[in-house]
């Protein structure tokens, strides 16, 4: 969705310590055995984005190992503050920054997106067309 380029949600940045990551990293349970490979983190990169600028996977570099997170369990050690998963990430100093576009993005329906297409006089099969391609729209039979 093109809609919501330059309004004021749709980039963003956050700024967290390495260490603080790293806590919260051992902190979920769902994280947790990796996280304690990895030893102090010393570097982040994505490993795997898609063309749209999507991350896919992370992997933080450290002193003991180099671990693979998805970016939903990255996203879960950042204390919801990354607010789309089209991001980038690099250390600088002791932090890691994220910077990043859209809120939700490539995860649903926009909804600056469809009130704009709305305005334009799009009906709303036209609209949900647009953001679930594909997708086949149908009464179900309540039983």
């Amino acid at each position: 969705c093109t809609y919501c380029t330059g309004k004021t949600h749709y980039e963003w940045n956050h700024t967290i310590n390495k260490s603080r990551l790293l806590r919260n990293m051992l902190g979920i349970e769902r994280l947790k055995e990796k996280a304690k490979k990895i030893g102090t983190i010393v570097g982040i990169s994505l490993k795997e984005k898609d063309r749209a600028g999507i991350a896919h996977r992370v992997l933080v570099h450290g002193s003991r190992n180099n671990i693979s997170f998805t970016c939903n369990e990255f996203k879960m050690a950042l204390e919801g503050n990354a607010k789309s998963n089209a991001f980038v990430v690099k250390k600088q100093e002791d932090n890691i920054v994220v910077h990043g576009y859209g809120y939700g993005h490539n995860t649903g329906l926009c909804q600056i997106g469809a009130r704009e297409l709305v305005k334009r006089g799009w009906e709303y099969e036209d609209i949900l067309d647009f953001y679930f391609p594909k997708t086949r729209l149908m009464r179900l039979k309540v039983i």
